[in-house]
């Protein structure tokens, strides 16, 4: 619900303000090509609808061939699960618009090439360092997702930095537009960690055609060359991801051209992710290195583990609300989210949930 909460929050914004971001209302189409995982996400589906039946409405799931191939999706297919009131859009367009209109109304100063490399704090001030020198701040928001170890580094193994590849790939000459999102889910893997996930930019024309644009895929970390876990160096094109990335949609998809084995891709690059350990992004306080107190006027909003459309919106707006209100209001201000629905329960950071999660599997 919180994720359909953010989306929500995200197009409003976009709608209200313009924004020039190729956004679009669509459905999300998820494909299962393994049948111990698909077994499992109807088995979670079934628990949803026990738990929440308000938003496992929103998803369905089939295993019809006929159902599938409306879809697109290949017979070869175990089966799939739908989504709706679901969006894409260019993630870059959209933050790029917010820090433009901020800067340009005096709310924003963004320091470049200013790398932050250590923070003191006291019950005085947080003492930012960087090479160009040192800023006094009273709060301090780390919004440093992947990045988040090298600045705290008891959150080393609780966020973890991977890295993760992405293609822009030209659709076959007879393609047609997608009419959905896609996950692809256990092809050629029994690994559910390592799902691959597709939109299509809107037609805007190709080489004088009028048809949908590039296809934007990532995953096949499955395929990977180079170590991606506890990444951090995104100038790295992996050759082995680059090679299934190019070649694996024609195996899934119906994309118009039988005869099309590999798709020419006009970028690639690479991003970092942070992963957290419990699965779940970290908000609110940062606690003491060592015992059982806090780090007085530090905050983090972190760990999205690839989910960071669907919730960072909401999460930032949840820890500016706790330290405007003051670290003597915490507990009432972060139970007041929770109880409205502006925030999870499991989202939010207590030395309970650190524990817990340290006794959890490594990241990989």
């Amino acid at each position: 619900m919180f994720e359909m909460k953010n989306v929500e929050a995200v197009r409003s914004y976009i709608q209200r303000n313009g924004v020039q971001c190729e956004w679009q209302n669509i459905s999300g189409c998820l494909t299962y090509w393994n049948e111990e995982l698909f077994a499992l996400a109807k088995k979670r589906l079934c628990d949803l609808r026990e738990v929440a039946p308000h938003v496992a409405k929103c998803i369905d799931f089939s295993e019809d061939e006929e159902v599938m191939r409306r879809h697109r999706v290949r017979p070869e297919c175990v089966g799939m699960m739908t989504t709706q009131h679901d969006g894409q859009l260019w993630p870059y367009k959209y933050v790029a618009f917010m820090a433009e209109t901020l800067i340009k109304e005096g709310m924003l100063n963004v320091q470049t090439h200013t790398p932050v490399t250590n923070i003191e704090c006291s019950e005085r001030a947080r003492m930012v360092h960087t090479p160009r020198g040192l800023i006094e701040a009273k709060h301090v928001i780390l919004a440093t997702n992947g990045y988040t170890s090298r600045i705290l580094d008891h959150f080393r193994d609780l966020i973890v930095p991977i890295r993760c590849q992405m293609s822009a790939l030209q659709p076959p000459l007879r393609s047609t537009r997608l009419s959905h999102s896609y996950g692809f889910v256990g092809f050629n893997t029994s690994d559910p960690e390592t799902d691959d996930y597709l939109i299509q930019r809107p037609s805007q024309g190709i080489n004088g055609q009028k048809r949908g644009e590039h296809l934007v895929y990532g995953g096949g970390r499955s395929y990977a060359k180079y170590k991606t876990v506890g990444e951090s160096d995104d100038n790295i094109i992996d050759p082995g991801e680059a090679d299934y990335l190019r070649r694996a949609l024609p195996q899934m998809l119906d994309l118009g051209n039988p005869k099309t084995e590999e798709l020419v891709a006009s970028h690639q690059w690479t991003g970092i992710k942070g992963k957290s350990r419990d699965n779940m992004p970290w908000v609110g306080r940062v606690p003491q290195k060592e015992g059982p107190g806090w780090q007085t006027g530090l905050w983090l909003c972190a760990g999205y583990s690839g989910h960071g459309m669907p919730n960072a919106t909401l999460c930032a707006k949840a820890v500016v609300n706790m330290m405007l209100a003051g670290e003597d209001s915490y507990d009432t201000v972060s139970n007041s989210l929770v109880q409205n629905g502006d925030l999870p329960q499991s989202y939010l950071i207590s030395h309970e949930r650190l524990e817990a999660a340290q006794q959890l599997p490594m990241v990989t």
